[in-house]
């Protein structure tokens, strides 16, 4: 009887040890999985912050650039078109003035010169 009871005990210490090993086997198996679907969240919220984070970064140059087009809109309007002189080098100013009148007086020279031969081919042609 005690030899069977001795049996009995070690055949349900058996039992529950598998049992427990087959239940902490299950419980590792099921922990690493949440781990790993812990893991993918914490990717996946990482993502998102870096999103968020360069739209908010996008929405500032956003206002940066409609604040900077609404300025020079504002700086055109204010402009007076006939207060804007072009105003030109002095020195090349001269030179070109000098090159003008240069020409000017040239043309009348040659054309005082075509007069002249002109008269004198009339005068030729008439003696």
């Amino acid at each position: 009887e005690n030899a069977e009871l001795k049996e009995r005990i070690r055949s349900s210490w058996a039992n529950l040890n598998s049992d427990q090993d087959q239940s902490r086997d299950q419980l590792v198996r099921k922990l690493a999985q949440k781990d790993a679907e812990i893991r993918g969240l914490t990717e996946a919220m990482e993502r998102l912050q870096e999103v968020v984070d360069d739209q908010s970064s996008l929405a500032t140059k956003c206002w940066n650039l409609e604040r900077e087009l609404r300025e020079a809109k504002e700086a055109r309007e204010t402009v007076d078109p006939m207060s804007i002189a072009i105003k030109p080098d002095d020195e090349a100013w001269r030179r070109e003035t000098q090159t003008r009148q240069g020409s000017q007086e040239s043309h009348e020279h040659l054309l005082a010169r075509c007069q002249h031969a002109e008269k004198e081919l009339s005068d030729t042609s008439t003696a």
